[in-house]
Parts: structure tokens; sequence; C-alpha cells
């Protein structure tokens, strides 16, 4: 099989919530000692949320390295490519504006190799991992909807 970024950091997961599982264990051993057992659950959580949030980072930078490593511009979603405008563009101009300038940018750059910006796909408030955080990272790669998605793919297997 061919190493892919993503597939590297697949590798990597297992070793990051093993730390997690670590304190669960010890919180598990420690029951009888509440404010330990306490401290180790939040540390616990602490960390999986820790994780979480850098898992979701590193898999969008992953994602960006994947597609330049193998990918031309002409080839990737064109959701992709608007979001990757968007390092280039500036808030206050006009829709219109921003539409020609991403338009002449596609004709410009459509034949060459991606080299993707990955800082435009993350999400820059550095909050706690929510649905919402990971549908808007979603929507910068295109894909829209994910969790109802998801959930009626679940709902209509039962059925």
């Amino acid at each position: 099989m061919t190493q892919t970024y993503i597939n590297l950091r697949f590798e990597q997961i297992e070793r990051r919530f093993d730390e997690v599982e670590r304190l669960l264990r010890l919180a598990y051993l420690n029951q009888d000692d509440i404010e330990m057992y306490q401290s180790l659950c939040r540390s616990a959580h602490v960390m999986l949320v820790s994780h979480f949030e850098g898992l979701y980072k590193d898999i969008a930078k992953d994602v960006i390295d994947d597609l330049n490593a193998n990918c031309k511009f002409y080839e990737i979603k064109k959701a992709i490519f608007r979001t990757h405008c968007g390092y280039f563009i500036h808030q206050n101009e006009s829709d219109k504006s921003s539409e020609t300038l991403r338009n002449r940018l596609w004709d410009a750059f459509k034949e060459y190799k991606c080299e993707l910006v990955s800082l435009p796909f993350l999400f820059v408030d550095n909050k706690n991992p929510t649905p919402q955080i990971l549908e808007t990272i979603l929507e910068k790669f295109g894909i829209k909807i994910f969790f109802f998605i998801a959930r009626w793919i679940r709902i209509r297997c039962c059925f």
C-alpha cells in the first residue's frame, strides 16, 4: 500500500489514546480514594479532548498534504479550491469581487500541481471540538451536513 500522510496519522492515533487508557486504568485502580479517582478521571477527560482537538487539526493538515503530493488543482473539488482561495482574499471584498478573483486564480493555476495552504481549512478559535466545529471544517472540504447524513444512514439500516 502506498503510504500517505493520512495513513501514517492513523498509525499514530492508537499511541495517543493509549495515554488516556493508562489514566483510566489508574483511576479504576484508585476507586477507593475518591480524590485520586476524580483527579485521574478529570485528567483523562482533559487529555482526551486535547488529543481529539489535535487529531482533527492533524488530519485536516494530512489531507491537504496528500492532495498537494498527489493532485493538480483541476483534480480537487471546487469547494476545496474556494476554501484555499480564502487565504488570499480579504474578508472586506465584495462577493462579486471575491468570485472574480477565485475564477482568475482557478484559470491561472488549474493545470499546476496542488500547493494548498492548510490554514484556511482549520478552525481558528481553538475551541473544544464540537459537532458544529467538525461540520465547519468538513464544509471547507466540500462535505456538507455530515452528521445529519451519518445519523440518517444509521437510522435507515435499522429498518
